[in-house]
């Protein structure tokens, strides 16, 4: 749903920070998704659940073209082929939008406390775990969102 249609994923983003808030952050449950990839010291690494599922959605929205001889033939009813390299410039644009929006929104919901739900403790655990992954090949939306950060805090 959340790589299909692009008008629920607002919709999305919105649920889960609503169910982001109920998240326990004691250290004893906090992270229980185990990575394929362990520590220097051989032990294997665990982030938590709700950092897998945005890693994911943000992976999810990039859609790389298959594999062609010639990116720039026509296909059968005559029309021109897309070139590959704007597909996948604007499903990587798709990506970045989709990550700005949900780091602007932890942002803005960490800046201000509403009632009893503080957001700052989540989003330390999720920044240390964004450090987890990056460079693990199998999440390269980490250093995306890293990156993005490091962007707007400057701002």
């Amino acid at each position: 749903v959340f790589s299909r249609y692009e008008k629920h994923r607002q919709l999305i983003l919105e649920e889960m920070f609503a169910s982001l808030a109920k998240l326990p952050t004691s250290k004893r449950s906090l992270r229980n998704f185990r990575l394929n990839s362990s520590d220097m010291d051989g032990e294997p690494l665990f982030i938590q659940m709700v950092t897998a599922l945005v890693l994911q959605l943000i992976q999810c929205v990039v859609h790389l073209p298959a594999a062609e001889k010639d990116s720039n033939t026509v296909d059968e009813d005559g029309n021109k082929k897309v070139d590959q390299d704007v597909l996948i410039t604007n499903s990587y644009e798709t990506a970045m939008r989709t990550a700005q929006n949900f780091l602007s929104v932890f942002l803005k919901k960490c800046g201000s406390k509403q009632g009893e739900e503080d957001y700052r403790p989540l989003f330390e655990n999720f920044v240390q775990d964004l450090l987890s992954t990056v460079n693990k090949p199998e999440w390269p939306a980490a250093e995306l969102l890293l990156s993005l950060l490091g962007r707007l805090l400057r701002i």
